[in-house]
């Protein structure tokens, strides 16, 4: 997995941190920050795999926010025909930032990279990082030994018949994103913590919610590999609300933001650029043509090489109403 780390790190940081220091450097340093996603994985007819990241400054205005979208945007962008106005500009507001990896379903990323032999490979790396932690930072000593406690236990789960391969796949890919997002975000704001939450759903809650636990090892793996200087506590601390939090009841709106893009970057037709269905097309005529505050990057398997790329969606203009 540290390889689509590091080539989405390679396609973000040619374009995209630029526009989130622009869009971010000039607010206060070492505030909280709120990541929200959702995800389109393995939903058929869909043409593209996608996971979806935005992000925003904890404060008034993103209160303000999460009262105001349950009035404009249905809970499931499944469930409304045609989506809000109102809520297509808040999606667009300078204050947010949001990340999309596309996967085409043709390349059969999911099933032919990550293999369960890889992925039990990479379970047992992660715990060897977690020794190595344990050992150069004694005092995390008590929490870093649960987080391998789980990975453990997630990795023995996977030696068993009925292992769902399939959800571990796609609990990877998302865990293995998740660390590139936090890691421009921590570059643009330097912030104090990070809230990350996401849909309710088996992903986030199979395992003991190991997903926030290899998303946090690959986070300070990552940062070991670029900043070796930094220090331990200038790095944001991680909190993981659980599904039953006030905290989580209360930002639960802020979830339709990614799973509206999700949705429609998912159902893009690269062949025709072409969507199935108006909806999808509006989102993209406001949120995905030509915005600086939303990137996307593609991810490509040739011969068994991860292939990543920003890509600037062209839907055709005359398709979209």
């Amino acid at each position: 997995m540290y390889e689509l780390m590091q080539g989405l790190r390679g396609s973000l940081e040619q374009s995209a941190l630029d526009e989130l220091k622009r869009s971010f450097g000039t607010l206060p340093k070492r505030r909280n920050w709120h990541v929200f996603s959702d995800y389109c994985l393995g939903s058929e007819p869909k043409k593209n795999d996608v996971v979806t990241f935005s992000v925003a400054l904890d404060g008034p205005e993103l209160k303000m926010l999460s009262l105001q979208i349950p009035f404009v945007a249905a809970r499931d962008i499944k469930n409304t025909r045609s989506p809000n106005f109102e809520f297509l500009q808040i999606i667009r507001s300078p204050v947010l930032f949001h990340f999309s990896v596309m996967i085409q379903k043709n390349t059969k990323l999911l099933r032919d990279y990550i293999t369960l032999d890889r992925l039990q490979d990479f379970l047992a790396e992660l715990m060897v990082v977690a020794d190595q932690i344990i050992e150069r930072k004694p005092s995390a000593a008590e929490h870093v030994s649960k987080i391998k406690y789980r990975l453990g236990r997630f990795l023995s789960a996977s030696q068993r018949a009925n292992f769902n391969q399939r959800l571990a796949r796609q609990l990877i890919i998302v865990a293995s994103i998740a660390p590139v997002v936090f890691a421009f975000l921590y570059e643009a704001a330097e912030p104090a913590a990070i809230l990350w939450m996401s849909d309710r759903d088996n992903m986030f809650s199979t395992h003991e919610g190991v997903i926030y636990d290899i998303a946090h090892m690959l986070y300070i793996y990552h940062q070991a590999q670029r900043t070796p200087v930094t220090t331990s506590s200038a790095l944001p601390s991680f909190i993981f609300p659980k599904h039953d939090d006030d905290l989580m009841r209360y930002m639960d709106p802020m979830i339709r933001m990614a799973d509206y893009l999700a949705g429609a970057v998912s159902d893009f037709n690269f062949a025709t650029g072409h969507f199935s269905s108006k909806r999808y097309q509006q989102i993209a005529n406001w949120n995905l043509t030509g915005e600086t505050n939303h990137a996307v990057i593609t991810v490509d398997l040739t011969d068994g090489k991860l292939l990543t790329q920003r890509a600037k969606l062209s839907p055709n203009p005359a398709y979209f109403g």
